[in-house]
């Protein structure tokens, strides 16, 4: 038997269609997931300040309140227009909460982002109407120190 010779043309080549692929998959995936953490906070908030802060519990399935320096409402990166629509939200987180829960999940837990010269009213509005939807598992983003910056 006679090994069989390789010409010139019948070398091997590699596709390299499918690593392209991948590769404009990741990206994708990528630009995506760091453009839906964005969302979740406001870097020109200034925070109330806090002797007593923990560190923060970055759950995935947390829902993320932010309130500015202005007193808007902003959830994933919308801004609600009266606390009708914060609640229509808020509703609809419920009867998600509500399903995992079903599943064996914990319930939905807020974290409320709120600058430190929004009046405590609107917090306590947004309280007010995350009980109305008995959501309870709220938090509040501090940061740790004594005294104002």
């Amino acid at each position: 038997m006679k090994a069989a010779k390789l010409d010139k043309q019948d070398t091997m080549e590699m596709n390299l269609v499918p690593m392209i692929d991948i590769i404009f998959n990741l990206l994708v995936f990528f630009i995506l997931s760091s453009e839906m953490a964005s969302l979740d906070h406001i870097a020109n908030l200034k925070l109330p300040m806090a002797s007593e802060a923990k560190p923060e519990d970055k759950r995935p399935d947390r829902m993320v309140i932010n309130v500015d320096g202005n007193s808007n409402i902003i959830i994933g990166g919308r801004t609600m227009k009266s606390l009708n629509d914060l609640s229509r939200v808020l509703a609809a987180a419920k009867r998600t909460a509500d399903a995992e829960q079903r599943r064996g999940n914990a319930s939905q837990p807020i974290l409320i982002n709120a600058d430190r010269n929004v009046p405590w009213q609107k917090i306590q509005d947004i309280m007010e109407t995350a009980a109305k939807h008995k959501l309870s598992q709220l938090s509040f983003a501090t940061k740790k120190g004594d005294k104002e910056e």
